[in-house]
């Protein structure tokens, strides 16, 4: 199988995504700040969509879409935020829910409360 790392279109000591075979594996993003903005995301619910908006921009760049999307595995700062990560997922994710695991663990930055990352399926044509 052949591994192909596109992180030159990003920062090169990084690699957002990464295609193994028909596999996109998407790595841990956060979503403390809007990009097109530069606001911080303070809440919740904005970093869950932010991090969702991550990886679909990664996976379009790739070729790929958000439906393309196995499984998504969840590091959450604080348990007492479940309840309001779930409601912004799934008013994201409403056609095509993934495998999910959510693991309760801290993170290295104070302002993260959240980080996700995933695997897609996506054949080469």
């Amino acid at each position: 199988m052949d591994i192909e790392n596109n992180s030159q279109q990003y920062n090169k000591n990084q690699s957002p995504i990464v295609r193994g075979g028909d596999f996109l594996f998407i790595s841990h993003r956060c979503g403390r700040r809007n990009p097109e903005t530069g606001e911080k995301n303070t809440t919740i619910e904005t970093q869950t969509i932010q991090c969702l908006k991550k990886m679909k921009r990664f996976l379009e760049d790739d070729g790929a879409s958000f439906n393309d999307i196995t499984q998504i595995t969840i590091l959450l700062e604080n348990a007492k935020d479940m309840e309001a990560m779930n409601k912004a997922y799934f008013s994201y994710i409403q056609d095509k829910c993934p495998a999910r695991m959510v693991i309760v663990t801290p993170l290295f930055q104070p302002d993260m409360l959240i980080q996700m990352g995933g695997i897609a399926y996506h054949p080469l044509k």
